[in-house]
């Protein structure tokens, strides 16, 4: 699971560490929706604070955590 600003560094190859805001100009002409659906509880959020699997689906930061730590305890076996 990735940040979106890690997300779109590696993707995009953007920097965004000292970008205080994006406005929707940005989101458009990068092609990136501004708000979202967790993948997993289907809450609506920011783009800007999900974060991003592998296969570019978003999710809310709890989900997100959970679904690491499961990851984590399963490669433990």
């Amino acid at each position: 699971m990735k940040t979106f600003k890690k997300w779109v560094r590696d993707e995009l190859g953007l920097d965004l560490t000292d970008q205080k805001s994006l406005g929707g100009n940005w989101f458009a002409e990068h092609g990136i929706p501004m708000v979202v659906s967790c993948t997993c509880c289907h809450d609506t959020l920011n783009v800007a604070s999900a974060v991003i699997d592998e296969d570019k689906n978003c999710f809310c930061r709890e989900c997100g955590e959970e679904l690491d730590t499961i990851e984590k305890l399963e490669g433990e076996d």
